[in-house]
C-alpha cells in the first residue's frame, strides 16, 4: 500500500494511494453520467435544468446560457457549436480538466496535491470578466455571443 501525504494546517496527514485516486475518479464519473445525460437530451429536454430562469424573466442571456448544450454539442465533438453557444464556459471546462488531470497525476505519484486556493485577485477577476461578457454579449454588438437556441 503506498500512501501520499497531505498537508492539513501544521500535521501531515498520511492517505493511501487508493483513496487520493476516490475523489477525482468520483468527480469523472459524475462528469461521464452528466456528460451522457446531455448528449441524449442535447441540452434541450431536461425539464427546469434546460430553462434559464434569469433568462425566462428578463429576456437576457445569463454568462452560462448555452452552456448545456455547449456540453451536449461538445460531447457530440462539435466544438466550434459549442465555443458558439458558451465560449468562457467551454474554455473553464479545459482548465478544469487540466486540473483533474494534474491532480490524477500527483495522487497516482504518491506526491502531494497543494491545496493552494484562488487568491481574492483572481476572483474578483473572473467575476468581472463574467460581468463584462453578460453585457457585451446581451448588447446589439455582442448578439453573436448569444447560444445557438
Amino acid at each position: 500500500m503506498v500512501l501520499t501525504a497531505e498537508k492539513a494546517g501544521p500535521v501531515t496527514v498520511r492517505t493511501s494511494r487508493a483513496r487520493a485516486l476516490s475523489v477525482p475518479l468520483g468527480a469523472a464519473g459524475v462528469v461521464v453520467a452528466a456528460t451522457v445525460v446531455l448528449n441524449r437530451s442535447g441540452g434541450h429536454d431536461l425539464g427546469p435544468l434546460a430553462t434559464c430562469w434569469f433568462h425566462a424573466e428578463t429576456g437576457l442571456h445569463c454568462p452560462f446560457c448555452g452552456s448545456l448544450r455547449g456540453v451536449a454539442a461538445l460531447s457530440r465533438g462539435d466544438v466550434l457549436t459549442a465555443l458558439h453557444d458558451n465560449a468562457p464556459v467551454m474554455l473553464l471546462l479545459g482548465v478544469a480538466t487540466l486540473i483533474w488531470g494534474r491532480r490524477i497525476l500527483f495522487a497516482i505519484a504518491g506526491k502531494d496535491v497543494d491545496r493552494t486556493g484562488i487568491t481574492g485577485h483572481a476572483n474578483v477577476a473572473l467575476v468581472a470578466f463574467f460581468l463584462v461578457f453578460t453585457i457585451y454579449r446581451n448588447t446589439p454588438n455582442g448578439a453573436w455571443l448569444a447560444p445557438l437556441s
